[in-house]
């Protein structure tokens, strides 16, 4: 099955294209990326719930080279690395989750920050102004600037509040692929229960992990540009 491999390289793609031009416009005014956050995050839903929809669809028909990477080694080594790979599978989605709270949380004291100092720094625009020290244009403009900036942080935490709910969600995500699936295999499809385990957690943790990758990527970048940013 080659579509959800092709969705999940382009995700993966993307978050990689959006990091290398995060840090390209670290200095400049990157107004779209709020936008863009808002779409990449509904996108990267949309497509955990297809893959999560075609594996509980699938079953063990359900083939994916790039979920085969994560998946294949679970499965060689049956129940004790099955085990072991969920803790540290979990591990993995925890510290996620931490990062895109972290870098939401950063965001939201940046966007009240610039909201707080916004007065003080129109007045200081005033003062400059009527003591003729800038031109009305100046003074126009620096407002502007300063308004847009302010925007810019209060946009980019309302962004990355659905980014770290579009995390949790994940979670969500992987339970169902993976319970709903066992219970789909042993009562509808008549799979034994160790089978439908080595079938449905592997997948579901392969899902996961190639889902997560662009969020953390994406997270750890905003967040740079933000403290690079203040």
């Amino acid at each position: 099955m080659i579509l959800p491999d092709i969705l999940m390289a382009l995700n993966i793609i993307f978050a990689l294209v959006m990091v290398f031009v995060i840090w390209r416009k670290r200095d400049e005014n990157f107004s779209l990326l709020p936008s863009i956050l808002f779409l990449f995050t509904i996108c990267n839903l949309v497509i955990n719930i297809s893959i999560t929809g075609l594996i509980l669809l699938k079953g063990m028909d359900f083939s994916s080279r790039l979920i085969q990477i994560v998946s294949s080694p679970v499965v060689s080594f049956r129940n004790i690395t099955l085990i072991a790979a969920s803790i540290i599978f979990i591990a993995c989605l925890a510290f996620v989750i931490i990062v895109s709270r972290g870098t939401y949380h950063i965001s939201k004291h940046t966007a009240k920050f610039f909201q707080d100092a916004m007065p003080g720094r129109e007045m200081a625009i005033k003062i400059e102004y009527r003591a003729r020290k800038i031109i009305s244009e100046e003074a126009e403009f620096r407002k502007a600037a300063l308004k847009q900036e302010t925007d810019f942080f209060a946009s980019l935490e309302r962004a990355c509040k659905f980014v770290s709910v579009n995390e949790k969600l994940r979670i969500l995500f992987v339970l169902i692929a993976s319970i709903g699936g066992i219970l789909i295999g042993t009562l509808h499809r008549n799979e034994a229960l160790e089978e439908a385990l080595l079938t449905y957690i592997p997948f579901a943790m392969g899902s996961g992990f190639f889902s997560m990758l662009p969020g953390i990527l994406l997270s750890v970048s905003v967040g740079y540009l933000i403290k690079h940013r203040r």
